[in-house]
């Protein structure tokens, strides 16, 4: 790990349907679980946790888990289709408000290569964030941790990037205050 990282924040993205919470330990437990989970691997800066599912919570637990630094995010976006989609924008605002360097933690199991989660992580990667992956694999974590962390690796020559979609869309964002169009543009050239 490069030093800059070890008390660089840390945002957890959990999902929990894929990825589910040990029914057997309460909030805090698990809170401290993950942060020692970090702190077993040198990250010991503030770590905020946003867990992501298809259905709200109760109040009750929203409020139980909030207290104890975890919070569900909940369902009030139309549009987002699955957990992950949610997870995307999650990982998007919390960039936005926290930037590099800091450390993106990603607790799911189901990351292909070919996914849109992937392509947003390895586009954070080349903008200096550290990415991290939670491994479910709990009897190998260290003493008192909740998972097994593992970096995630940039690809160079992932298949994702080299195929060619008829489908694909671009979006543009320019800022014309900043960087106006030039008078003599023509749009449709």
């Amino acid at each position: 790990m490069r030093p800059e990282f070890a008390k660089a924040r840390t945002g957890v993205f959990w999902d929990v349907e894929d990825f589910p919470i040990p029914v057997d330990l309460d909030p805090e437990t698990i809170y401290q679980g993950v942060r020692s989970s970090l702190a077993s691997e040198a990250y010991d800066g503030k770590v905020k946790i946003e867990a992501y599912q298809k259905k709200d919570v109760s109040d009750e637990m929203f409020h139980h888990y909030l207290s104890s630094g975890i919070m569900f995010v909940p369902q009030v976006l139309e549009g987002f289709t699955s957990t992950v989609d949610k997870m995307i924008l999650g990982i998007f605002i919390w960039a936005m408000n926290n930037p590099a360097p800091a450390n993106l933690l990603v607790m799911s199991k189901n990351i292909s290569e070919e996914s849109e989660l992937t392509g947003v992580l390895q586009g954070l990667k080349s903008r200096n964030y550290n990415l991290l992956l939670a491994k479910p694999e709990t009897i190998s974590a260290p003493s008192g941790a909740l998972i097994y962390l593992s970096p995630i690796e940039s690809s160079s020559s992932s298949s994702r990037h080299e195929k060619v979609s008829n489908d694909a869309r671009t979006g543009v964002f320019w800022d014309v205050e900043d960087l106006p169009i030039p008078v003599d543009l023509d749009p449709e050239t």
